[in-house]
C-alpha cells in the first residue's frame, strides 16, 4: 500500500503542471479572440468614418489618437 501511494506522489507535480498549462491555455485563448474582435470593430469604425468623410465631406478623413493618464482619447475630424 505504501509502495503505490509513493509511485503515485511521484506524478502529482506532473498532473498539477498539466492542469495549470490547461487552465492557461484555456483563458489565454479567449483573450486572444477578445483581442481580435476589439481590433476588428476598431478597424470597421476607422474604415466607416474614413468612408463618410469621403463621400460625405467631399474631404479627406485625419484620425488622432493618443493616450491620455486613464484611458483612450480618439478624436476624428473631417477636412475639407
Amino acid at each position: 500500500m505504501l509502495d503505490q501511494l509513493i509511485d503515485f506522489s511521484g506524478y502529482l507535480p506532473f498532473y498539477v503542471s498539466d492542469r495549470v498549462d490547461e487552465i492557461r491555455l484555456r483563458y489565454g485563448g479567449w483573450f486572444l479572440v477578445l483581442l481580435a474582435v476589439l481590433l476588428t470593430l476598431a478597424t470597421v469604425l476607422f474604415a466607416a468614418m474614413a468612408s463618410y468623410c469621403f463621400f460625405y465631406q467631399h474631404g479627406a478623413f485625419t484620425g488622432h489618437w493618443y493616450w491620455v493618464n486613464w484611458g483612450i482619447e480618439v478624436a476624428v475630424e473631417c477636412r475639407t
